[in-house]
């Protein structure tokens, strides 16, 4: 019953949205996290390229979506000696790539491929339900957007997001 009202909480919008801007959305969603940031002694960086660079997506819902991010980024280098969250933005195509890059640990070979499952969680009992990536991952599916997962080959892992994007020059990086 949890998981089906989720789900419909997540499709609420039927709408892709409007235009919104990148650079503004994710700064919002830094200041959003800056205190836990902070204490967690993270830096963030924000590379947003061309700055002017616009998806089609519901403003709210995806600022949400990049507050989950950066928090779970921000908890899984809790222990970590260097702390860095990178967060790029590119035009690939037609489509807007933003990834969130964070010099944790990882994602745990077991839990990868389920990364997106309700209730999977690398989190102690008690931390956490294991919803926050399935509700982000179904409020971009309703923007025309995905969210996928991967380890960084130096460490740490990524969390990338598409979405179809505006103001791309015709010359776009891969």
């Amino acid at each position: 019953r949890l998981t089906t009202r989720l789900k419909t909480f997540a499709h609420k919008a039927e709408a892709p949205g409007g235009p919104v801007p990148l650079a503004p959305c994710l700064a919002d969603a830094q200041a959003n996290v800056a205190e836990a940031a902070r204490l967690a002694a993270v830096d963030i960086s924000l590379d947003v390229q061309p700055p002017e660079l616009a998806v089609i997506a519901d403003e709210a819902a995806l600022s949400s979506v990049f507050v989950n991010l950066m928090r779970n980024a921000i908890e899984a280098m809790e222990d970590t000696p260097e702390r860095r969250l990178h967060i790029r933005a590119r035009c690939r195509g037609q489509r807007a790539v933003i990834e969130m890059c964070d010099s944790g640990h990882g994602i745990a070979a077991e839990i990868l491929p389920r990364l997106f499952e309700p209730f999977v969680t690398s989190k102690p009992a008690g931390a956490g339900l294991g919803l926050g990536l399935v509700i982000s991952a179904q409020l971009l599916g309703t923007m025309n957007g995905s969210l996928a997962a991967h380890n960084a080959v130096d460490g740490g892992a990524c969390f990338v997001i598409e979405l179809n994007a505006l103001h791309c020059p015709s010359l776009t990086e891969p």
